[in-house]
């Protein structure tokens, strides 16, 4: 039946990306499974813990792997069986990596969109891969016309980005856009220019023009998603791995669970995985267990083991306590934090005494530890 409908067939995925310890990193592999008609869906697999347990790292060490195949630093192997071996050419046609950090030191190497020349590569991001600086808002939204015109000059595409935009919609802010009036605007100016061609640049700016105050109204988390759907609809082609770098840092909870039913869905029609790196439970109430790793640091050693609860559909609540209080060392703030709850005193006490002065990791732990407490549990 998916053939009929032009999908393509869906595969088991079995592989696992490994890292040989370099200066300042420790031995990892890390497996990961696709299982086909899974319920809940195992396309898309995440990895969580806090800031500088190495998340990124990760990431980017699999861009390495996909890009440099003959790197014996970082590399993915394939599970056959009782045989663990080098992915073979083309297992993923396609790498997508996604970034909207500004900060992170990364710099995505150049895109390599042309199938012929072995794994496709595209960059969906904040960086100017050729000169590192940041792109700026014009850049951005011309990378948005361009993908647009790409997803409606095929007409699988152009479903495809239909049904995102549809289910992006439960999100009241996303639907009251309007977005579907985007191709009657691109039809318009198609029937009025029929003298240009939809690759020319002449009817991109043009079409830019037509639709910049539109683009104008939207807030920026909202840009960003209209900007990476539009562009994963247009790159992601079957067997494409997409690799995501802490999508919430630009979208509200509503919007990310939106987000990440899109993507998983978009996924399903292409026969693709995701990779996710998160500090966000929101993403791990989104996923099962099965694809969920929790990444704990002591200096070089880095610890990857799953949680130990049900994560999809658990309480946010129960599911920070899961992943914030895994490290609760007995030093530094969580030390000064643990003396204030042994105290008996509220979340509200403890905030004055600290005179606000709280970060926003340190405040989500001291939530856990206070519940924990509450409950009767020994910190």
């Amino acid at each position: 039946a998916r053939v009929l409908n032009g999908l393509p067939e869906l595969s088991d995925f079995h592989f696992s990306f490994n890292r040989k310890s370099a200066p300042g990193f420790s031995d990892l592999t890390i497996p990961f499974e696709v299982t086909v008609n899974s319920m809940p869906s195992t396309n898309i697999h995440a990895f969580i813990g806090r800031n500088g347990c190495g998340k990124t790292t990760i990431l980017n060490g699999m861009i390495g792997a996909i890009t440099n195949p003959e790197n014996n630093e970082y590399f993915f192997s394939e599970n056959n069986r009782l045989i663990e071996s080098r992915i073979p050419k083309g297992y993923f046609r396609s790498l997508v990596s996604v970034s909207f950090s500004a900060f992170d030191p990364f710099t995505p190497p150049k895109e390599q969109p042309d199938p012929a020349k072995g794994t496709q590569y595209f960059y969906i991001g904040l960086k100017n891969a050729a000169s590192n600086s940041l792109k700026s808002l014009g850049d951005l939204r011309l990378e948005f016309i361009s993908a647009f015109i790409g997803c409606m000059r095929v007409d699988r595409k152009r479903q495809l980005w239909l049904e995102a935009i549809k289910k992006l919609s439960s999100d009241e802010n996303f639907s009251n856009m309007e977005l579907i009036s985007l191709i009657s605007k691109y039809e318009e100016l198609r029937r009025n220019e029929p003298q240009i061609q939809v690759d020319d640049d002449k009817f991109t700016k043009l079409f830019y023009d037509n639709i910049q105050k539109y683009l104008l109204r939207m807030s920026s988390g909202h840009a960003i998603v209209l900007f990476t759907i539009t562009r994963l609809v247009d790159v992601v082609g079957e067997k494409s791995l997409v690799l995501f770098d802490e999508p919430e840092v630009h979208l509200h909870p509503p919007l990310l669970s939106a987000f990440l039913r899109t993507l998983s869905d978009l996924l399903d029609a292409r026969n693709g995985v995701a990779i996710i790196a998160t500090h966000s439970p929101v993403v791990l109430q989104e996923v099962p267990k099965s694809c969920m790793w929790k990444v704990l640091r002591s200096r070089e050693a880095i610890n990857i083991i799953r949680p130990d609860i049900e994560t999809f559909g658990e309480n946010l609540g129960v599911l920070t306590r899961e992943v914030f209080l895994l490290e609760v060392t007995n030093s530094g703030y969580h030390h000064l934090l643990s003396q204030s709850v042994d105290s008996e005193l509220s979340y509200e006490t403890i905030l004055k005494n600290y005179n606000g002065q709280i970060g926003l990791e340190g405040r989500t732990v001291l939530k856990a530890m206070i519940m924990n407490r509450d409950e009767g549990k020994v910190q």
